[in-house]
């Protein structure tokens, strides 16, 4: 019996599935070889921590993980090396991997075989329940500096592959490189799209700009390419257009509001024949939630379309009341098979099943149109996305806090560090972000303020902190 993502119709001993980083060409049948030779290491509802980039490796684990119906906790290869140790605390997993040469942890041993180098397996296993849905823990949309997961079922990822397949009309004769990394809710999705419906990827960690890179999209034709907005930002600062963008059946973008220069450069690289699809998602909705079909060269800022099938959008108004009529902003809500079923911090918490019937909240401000397509006006709560990263401004105040720095965080396109200490160490707090979130000092601004503004309960009014 084949579980998802793969479909028995598609294995086949010559039908391409994978082309390595190297060029190697794996096929259907042959990935298909070595992941059951992975899944026969991996127990049945056990927990599998994965510290991966676009790996081979790191790939076959995740797939291990689906057939073996065990729990896979994906996180990013950069995450440093005190959160990753907490995580391990935290959700005593039975497996890690880790692309880290040094790993080490007394409770641990490792493991080695012809398809993995640094899996590493619990000593003394210990179980313990989890909840019979949930298939896997990915970090919020991206996010780091947070030991929180989003507990993702099976049906929440079978029903979004394949209405994502249907919309974009994945099929066998497709293939696309991999330059989103798997531990994020997008570039998941496009992993997971792809096999089940036997098409092709192109599998590296390797960025755009290089030339192994590029050597692969040349020697191997893809048919669509995705990106978020500052995907598209790199391709069009190093004139990558003719690689990556050229004869495809479909471009698509999430993960963000895209510019206006990219948009327009993207319309005017368009074949008469190529679809460029606007998405919006969080990796709570498994992520995809809708989608617009660019079919003229007109802007709309923030437009994300329309929900994908069987998945619904509502506006709330201040009263939370529902909002019927077009162009007013309200917080959007989504409600779909999709929605995940609530976070873990802790292992103790992957034994509840919280409802996939309730409403999303997405945390944003929107409209609709009169053509009933859903536009973002702005994020309505205190998480935001900077650098592809989705940040709880929150949590950077409580970390800088930790370290005895005091201040007060808003966001616009940059982040805004807010201080009344005059002698701050500047250098610190640049340090401290960056280790902990990955913001890097090219979008974060210092601004010296006399108080902070608060209200007559003591509230801090983030509303007063005004950027000039």
């Amino acid at each position: 019996m084949y579980k998802f993502p793969f479909e028995k119709k598609n294995i086949s001993k010559n039908k391409i599935a994978i082309i390595t980083k190297a060029n190697i060409k794996i096929t259907y049948l042959e990935l298909l070889r070595k992941v059951n030779c992975v899944s026969e290491l991996i127990s049945f509802r056990s927990v599998c921590l994965i510290k991966t980039s676009n790996s081979l490796e790191g790939l076959l684990i995740y797939l291990a993980c689906l057939q073996k119906k065990a729990v896979a906790i994906l996180l990013d290869n950069n995450t440093k090396e005190n959160s990753f140790h907490e995580i391990i605390d935290r959700f005593k997993p039975n497996y890690i991997f880790s692309n880290l040469e040094n790993f080490k942890n007394s409770n641990y041993k490792k493991y080695n075989n012809e398809f993995l180098r640094n899996f590493f397996i619990l000593k003394q296993s210990k179980k313990f329940y989890i909840n019979k849905s949930i298939a896997l823990l990915i970090s919020t949309s991206g996010s780091t500096g947070s030991v929180k997961f989003a507990k993702i079922s099976y049906k929440n990822l079978r029903s979004n592959t394949i209405n994502i397949i249907n919309y974009l009309k994945i099929s066998k004769s497709d293939r696309t490189i991999t330059n989103l990394p798997f531990f994020y809710s997008y570039g998941l999705s496009i992993i997971n799209t792809h096999i089940f419906s036997g098409a092709s990827l192109i599998l590296t960690d390797k960025a755009l700009i290089d030339k192994s890179s590029i050597n692969l999209v040349k020697e191997n034709n893809i048919t669509n390419f995705n990106g978020v907005p500052f995907t598209y930002d790199i391709i069009f600062k190093f004139k990558l257009e003719k690689y990556y963008l050229s004869k495809l059946n479909f471009i698509s973008q999430a993960g963000g509001k895209i510019k206006l220069a990219s948009f327009n450069k993207i319309i005017s690289i368009l074949k008469s024949k190529t679809k460029f699809y606007i998405m919006y998602g969080q990796t709570e909705a498994s992520p995809r939630m809708s989608y617009y079909l660019v079919k003229n060269k007109n802007f709309i800022n923030g437009i994300i379309g329309k929900p994908i099938k069987g998945g619904k959008f509502f506006l709330l108004d201040k009263e939370n009341k529902k909002i019927s009529k077009p162009n007013t902003t309200g917080k959007l809500f989504y409600k779909g098979p999709n929605v995940f079923l609530g976070y873990a911090s802790n292992y103790l918490e992957m034994k509840i099943n919280e409802s996939s019937s309730r409403l999303l909240n997405t945390g944003d401000m929107a409209k609709f149109n009169y053509d009933k397509q859903f536009i973002l006006v702005s994020r309505d709560s205190r998480y935001i996305k900077i650098e592809d990263k989705r940040i709880n401004l929150d949590d950077i105040e409580h970390k800088l806090q930790q370290n005895g720095i005091e201040v007060l965080c808003t966001a616009r396109d940059h982040l805004f560090i807010w201080y009344t200490e005059k002698e701050i160490e500047k250098n610190k707090v640049y340090q401290i972000i960056k280790e902990n979130f990955l913001i890097t000092k090219r979008v974060i601004n210092l601004k010296y303020i006399n108080e902070f503004p608060k209200n007559s309960a003591g509230k801090f009014l983030y509303k007063n902190l005004l950027v000039k």
